[in-house]
């Protein structure tokens, strides 16, 4: 039990830390397509399947 509670507080601030910079990494990606509109991202964002392009709309 007590390897388990040593573990558990790194485990939730690792999950914490990668989910966090996912969060700002895909921030950053729609700033760059959306706002600067760079040519190459928008392509690739225009390339991606329907369905992830109308996740990522109804998050905007």
């Amino acid at each position: 039990m007590k390897v388990t509670s040593a573990l558990l507080f790194p485990a939730i601030a690792l999950y914490i830390t990668v989910h966090g910079v996912c969060l700002v990494a895909w921030m950053a990606y729609f700033e760059l397509v959306d706002v600067l509109r760079i040519p190459v991202l928008a392509y690739l964002h225009n390339a991606l399947p329907a369905s992830v392009n109308w996740f990522f709309v109804r998050m905007d």
